[in-house]
């Protein structure tokens, strides 16, 4: 018999946290693996930018977020701040660069509960600030660790074709870059066994223009790439058709290419001082989404995650307004937004095909304690968000003298010793923690201990 207490106090957390994370597993979808799972059609992807820097959070300069004369974090090259800290109105930190890794964290971790299985990354040619980004998030975000969604898996969108016609030597070129540096990446979204490039263009092409240049650089490297063209008028009628087609207009709120893709938009405002273009309308956006899940397409598209100088993000945010000159605030009057897109996809699209592909928790074996620790622990509800002044904060017995809480991977977010013992939901950085369940651990005078589930709903 082991009388050890702290054995004993570990095969306590062990048998209350592994079946809990065994239930959050089987509840979420997540599966073991991610290195080597390709989605099958229909594709659920969403267009994700990557040009963004914030030198109080990772990048050299400021980038994006000061277009056209702006001064961040003061004021911003967009209607709307991201929100990954709800609890807090932060431009100087949620003005957020794509080069940092507990933003991306939060990033992939939405597009997982917004069920998208595919980002279709901005590309603007070798030697970029976004081509560096990707590199970044291929070679070393994505293969972390603690990533929480493994299975996401990424494409190129080809941006200079919109905005030039770059000769085959150029598209070469470029193809030979992208699949040398991104799609060596077991992380890179491929088809039929191919790399994936959508490739975004003008309005203004012609039958045989673009379609011919890029047919020519995808004969000089074997064909192998899969290549998604942006429609045009004739399209359908071009003789050097691609793989697959798709149109980028996310001043409407749907778009339908039969049989290719169909896409859909939350709502469009560029901050250039011109008038909305589209609406923010949760209805008409839920019903489109609707549309695009139940259309006979390869391609089912979000436009997009975070595109915020065109407004037209679906990644949590807020929309703000000028407080006169050099003073961005929230508006207390804008349209809702928040977790409102997300949770719009969450409800309506398809359960990620393999799940996040995040290691789920080992089933725990039999343990035996001198004590014969048995049965589940007191589980509490905690919903500080709600703000409604019901289970703000969750009160511990006066008969406890320390309390530690812990996430279901293990990670301390709280302790806190003495008397009059309460959580109120916040980590030790006094942000308000991901909505989920913890473990606290209560310890009483005589140092003996036991343990309390609590359920936190933001």
């Amino acid at each position: 018999m082991n009388n050890n207490p702290r054995l004993v106090l570990i095969a306590v957390w062990i048998l209350a946290v592994f079946p809990l994370i065994s239930e959050a597993a089987s509840r979420t979808g997540v599966t073991a693996g991610g290195a080597s799972f390709q989605p099958s059609a229909p594709y659920y992807a969403a267009f994700f930018y990557i040009w963004y820097k914030n030198p109080n959070t990772g990048g050299e300069n400021w980038s994006y977020w000061n277009d056209l004369g702006n001064s961040p974090p003061a004021t911003w090259f967009s209607h709307y701040l991201p929100d990954p800290n709800p609890d807090a109105f932060d431009p100087a930190n949620e003005l957020y660069s794509a080069n940092n890794y507990a933003n991306w964290k939060w990033q992939v971790g939405k597009l997982a509960e917004a069920r998208q299985e595919v980002v279709i990354a901005s590309w603007w040619g070798q030697g970029t600030k976004e081509d560096a980004a990707l590199t970044n998030i291929l070679h070393d975000f994505m293969g972390r660790a603690d990533n929480p969604y493994p299975n996401l898996r990424w494409a190129v969108y080809y941006e200079d074709e919109g905005f030039s016609d770059p000769d085959v030597s150029t598209l070469v070129s470029d193809l030979t870059h992208i699949r040398d540096q991104f799609a060596v990446s077991p992380f890179f979204l491929r088809v039929n066994g191919k790399p994936v490039v959508f490739v975004y263009a003008g309005a203004a092409d012609e039958p045989g223009t673009m379609t011919q240049r890029w047919h020519d650089a995808q004969a000089a490297l074997g064909n192998a790439f899969y290549i998604v063209l942006k429609v045009f008028p004739g399209y359908a009628s071009d003789p050097n058709q691609p793989d697959s087609w798709h149109q980028y207009a996310p001043a409407l709120r749907s778009d339908q290419q039969a049989p290719y893709a169909f896409a859909v938009s939350p709502g469009f405002w560029l901050d250039d001082g011109s008038a909305v273009r589209l609406a923010r309308d949760a209805a008409a956006f839920e019903a489109a989404v609707q549309s695009m899940v139940a259309a006979p397409a390869t391609w089912k598209l979000v436009e997009t995650w975070n595109e915020w100088g065109e407004g037209t993000a679906v990644e949590p945010g807020v929309q703000t307004r000028d407080n006169g000159p050099g003073q961005e605030v929230q508006d207390p009057a804008g349209t809702p937004f928040g977790n409102l897109y997300v949770d719009i996809l969450q409800r309506n699209l398809p359960s990620l095909e393999q799940g996040t592909g995040a290691p789920a928790a080992p089933t725990p074996t039999a343990i035996r304690t001198s004590q014969g620790l048995t049965g589940q622990p007191e589980r509490r509800i905690l919903s500080p968000g709600l703000a409604d002044g019901i289970n703000d904060r969750v009160v511990f017995g006066e008969e406890y003298r320390e309390v530690r809480l812990v996430d279901l991977r293990g990670r301390e977010v709280y302790r806190s010793e003495g008397t009059g013992l309460m959580w109120s939901g916040r980590g030790a950085d006094g942000r308000l923690c991901p909505s989920g369940e913890y473990v606290a651990r209560l310890k009483k005078q005589d140092g003996t201990a036991t343990y309390q589930i609590i359920v936190l709903v933001k």
